[in-house]
C-alpha cells in the first residue's frame, strides 16, 4: 500500500494496511517474564477490541487473521492484519494457526469472538502446535453448553432463572402445548446452522410469533423442508432493549470463578447482521443471584475460561432471565475494560503466566461502552440518561474503535477521526431498523 499524503479524501476513507513483516513474530512477556504472541481470529469488533486490551496491556500489537476487509481494518499500531479466507472451514483454521505457530518458537495464545472458531480450536486442539496454547473449555462441554435445549435442561436443574421453554422435535409428528407459552412468543433452532442446511423457506436467527396463524405457518415451514432437529417454542419475556442485561464470567485453568462482570445493554443494535449486539452499555453493576446461577452453571459444566450470557430483567417482577450462553468473550468485551478490568492480560496471565492471582479484577466501576454518536445514546437511554450523563462527565466513555494517545502515529489519528466519522452512520441505521417511536411503544407494552 502506499500510504500517500494524509489528505481529506484519505482521512474520509483511508485504505487498510499491508501486512507487515513482522506478523505472527511480535513477542510480548507476561508480568513474571515468559515470552509469547497473541492470535486473533475474526476480523470483526470483537477481535479488535482485544487487540487494544493487548495492547495497553503488553505495549506490543497483537496479530489477527480476519477473511474479509472492512472498514474496522483501518490501519492501526494496535494489531498486525492478514487475510485469510481458508478461517472459512475448519480444515483452513488449523493451517492458518499452525503457520503463525511456526513463525516464531515461543507460545502462541490463540483467542477469538466467533462461536464457530471457539468449536473448531476445541475439537481439533491436538491438531495444532505444540507450542499453541487453547484457552476453552473442552469441546464436549462447549456443544453442551451452546445447545439450546441442553442449555434449558440444564438451566433447570442448576436452579437458573430461564424463559419457559417447550421442545418439538421435527419429523416426529408431536407438537407440544405451544399456547400455553402464551403470546407474542419466541422460536429458534437448537441448532441454526441445522435449518439452514435444510433450506427453510423464510429462515430468521429468531421467530417472534405474535399469534396462532403464525405458528401454524412456522410448523408447515418446518414440516416441509424436511427438518429432523429440535426447535424451541420459548415464552417471551416483556420490555424493549432497556430490559436487557450482559455477564461475562471468567472460571479459571484452577476452577476458580474469578470474574463475572455485570452491566446494562441500555441499546442493541437492530441492523438484521448485528442484531441482538450490544450497542451502549452501563458498566459497574452487581450481579446478585444471577451471578450465582452463573457459577452454579459452570461448576456443573466444568468450564474453563470466559463464558458471555444474555440476560434480561423481566419488569413484572424484576427476574433476570438468563437467555444462552456464548463460549467467549462477546462482540463487546471491552465494556469489561471500562468496568476495571483488562480480559485479555487475565486470559493471558491465567493460560500463560502464573496465573493472574496478582491482577486486581474490579467490576464496580461505573462507564459507558459505546459503539453509537453520545446523542443517540442519551435519545434511545430512558429512565438511565442522568447515569449516561454522570459517566460522560467523568470521563468514564470509552468506544472500543476510536483511541488517541500520548506518542500515536498519523495512521492512529487518521483511524480516529475515520471511526468517529463512521460512527454517524448510526443514526440513519437506527432510524431505519429501530427508530425511536418503536422504541417507546415498546417501553409501554411492557409496563
Amino acid at each position: 500500500m502506499n500510504p500517500g499524503p494524509y489528505g481529506l479524501r484519505r482521512l474520509l476513507r483511508p485504505t487498510t494496511p499491508d501486512e507487515p513483516s513482522q506478523f505472527g513474530r511480535r513477542v510480548a512477556r507476561t508480568r513474571s517474564g515468559r515470552p509469547f504472541r497473541l492470535l486473533l481470529l475474526g476480523g470483526d469488533i470483537g477481535a479488535l477490541s482485544q487487540a487494544r486490551s493487548f495492547y495497553e496491556a503488553y505495549g506490543v500489537p497483537a496479530a489477527v487473521v480476519a477473511r474479509a476487509v472492512t472498514p474496522h481494518h483501518t490501519g492501526s499500531s494496535m494489531f498486525d492484519l492478514r487475510y485469510d479466507d481458508g478461517l472459512g472451514t475448519a480444515e483452513g483454521l488449523v493451517r492458518v494457526v499452525n503457520e503463525v505457530a511456526a513463525l516464531d518458537p515461543t507460545t502462541l495464545l490463540v483467542s477469538t469472538s466467533f462461536d464457530q472458531y471457539v468449536v473448531e480450536l476445541a475439537t481439533h486442539r491436538e491438531r495444532l502446535a505444540g507450542n499453541v496454547v487453547v484457552p476453552y473449555a473442552t469441546a464436549e462441554a462447549i456443544s453442551t453448553a451452546v445447545n439450546k435445549v441442553e442449555f434449558s435442561r440444564l438451566a433447570q436443574e442448576v436452579g437458573m432463572t430461564h424463559p419457559r421453554t417447550l421442545v418439538l422435535k421435527g419429523g416426529s409428528g408431536q407438537v407440544p402445548d405451544i399456547d400455553s407459552l402464551g403470546y407474542p412468543l419466541i422460536g429458534k433452532p437448537a441448532d441454526g446452522d441445522e435449518l439452514e442446511a435444510a433450506g427453510m423457506e423464510g429462515l430468521e436467527k429468531v421467530f417472534v410469533l405474535r399469534e396462532r396463524a403464525q405458528v401454524d405457518d412456522l410448523l408447515r415451514r418446518i414440516e416441509e423442508c424436511g427438518f429432523t432437529g429440535e426447535f424451541l417454542f420459548q415464552e417471551r419475556v416483556p420490555g424493549s432493549d432497556n430490559q436487557m442485561r450482559i455477564l461475562t464470567s471468567y472460571r479459571d485453568t484452577a476452577g476458580r470463578l474469578r470474574l463475572c462482570s455485570y452491566g446494562h445493554s441500555v441499546i442493541e443494535e437492530h441492523d438484521p447482521r448485528l442484531r441482538g449486539n450490544p450497542a451502549v452499555i452501563r458498566t459497574g453493576l452487581e450481579p446478585g443471584e444471577v451471578g450465582q446461577q452463573v457459577g452454579r452453571l459452570l461448576e456443573r459444566l466444568d468450564w474453563v475460561g470466559y463464558a458471555n450470557f444474555d440476560i434480561k430483567v423481566d419488569p413484572r417482577d424484576g427476574a433476570g432471565h438468563v437467555f444462552e450462553l456464548n463460549p467467549r468473550l462477546g462482540r463487546s468485551n471491552y465494556y469489561l475494560n471500562v468496568s476495571g478490568t483488562n480480559p485479555v492480560e487475565l486470559l493471558v496471565e491465567d493460560w500463560v503466566g502464573e496465573g493472574g492471582q496478582h491482577l486486581e479484577l474490579r467490576t464496580d466501576r461505573r462507564g459507558l461502552y459505546l459503539v453509537v454518536p453520545v446523542a443517540l445514546a442519551l435519545a434511545y437511554g430512558h429512565g438511565v440518561r442522568l447515569a449516561m450523563l454522570a459517566s460522560l462527565l467523568s470521563g468514564q466513555v470509552r468506544n472500543p474503535l476510536v483511541k488517541v494517545w500520548a506518542g500515536a502515529r498519523r495512521q492512529d489519528l487518521a483511524r480516529a477521526w475515520y471511526m468517529t466519522l463512521s460512527t454517524l452512520n448510526q443514526y440513519r441505521r437506527f432510524h431505519r431498523f429501530y427508530p425511536l417511536g418503536q422504541a417507546r411503544r415498546e417501553r409501554k407494552e411492557a409496563q
